[in-house]
């Protein structure tokens, strides 16, 4: 099950703000901040056949990892997205030529 919250904050300055509030610096690590780039490519057959079944399929480059990932169902609320997620650590060949059989080794 993957939760996440998604926000858009246009202001800069606000976001800083935000991330060097008290409160919210409490819950940080220090020291553990990472800048990983990442690049994400969405995949669905030519009639659209996972997004009509309520699957997305994507594979995105974090760093030096391909990682694939297959979601579904789930809801949506005031910024809060919760759904089914499984990801799969890939090979850049296999990165490079996806498929949704790489799941097939998951339940």
């Amino acid at each position: 099950m993957e939760i996440e919250l998604k926000y858009t904050i246009a202001d800069r300055a606000l976001i800083e703000e935000i991330f060097n509030d008290d409160q919210v610096r409490r819950y940080k690590d220090e020291n553990t901040e990472v800048l990983i780039p990442m690049n994400a490519v969405f995949y669905d057959t030519p009639d659209y056949k996972l997004q009509r079944a309520g699957f997305a399929f994507r594979i995105r480059r974090e760093g030096d990892e391909n990682v694939a990932t297959l979601k579904w169902g789930g809801t949506t609320s005031e910024g809060m997205h919760k759904r089914q997620e499984l990801n799969i650590t890939l090979d850049d060949e296999e990165a490079r030529h996806p498929a949704i059989s790489i799941f097939g080794q998951d339940e």
